[in-house]
């Protein structure tokens, strides 16, 4: 993955490493995923980059702060923001 700034370089390597760079990507039109964020927010082993990433690490998760009937409404219809 490349992210760029007004033609410069800024980040280069795999997904997982770029995404997980938040504070340069702020600084840019990058946002991550929904799930990459929501992911970081509870404290999910690594950098997800999609739902099958997501849900893996779901089933291995013990969800003290949201249940998983919120997760499932926030994958479906709601929006999750920093």
């Amino acid at each position: 993955m490349l992210v760029l700034r007004q033609g410069q370089v800024l980040l280069v390597g795999q997904a997982n490493e770029v995404l997980d760079q938040e504070e340069i990507l702020a600084t840019t039109y990058v946002d991550p995923h929904q799930l990459t964020r929501l992911g970081k927010h509870l404290g999910f082993r690594e950098t997800l980059r999609n739902q099958e990433e997501f849900l893996a690490d779901l089933q291995t998760k013990d969800l003290q702060k949201l249940d998983r009937f919120v997760i499932l409404y926030l994958l479906n219809k709601g929006e999750f923001s920093q």
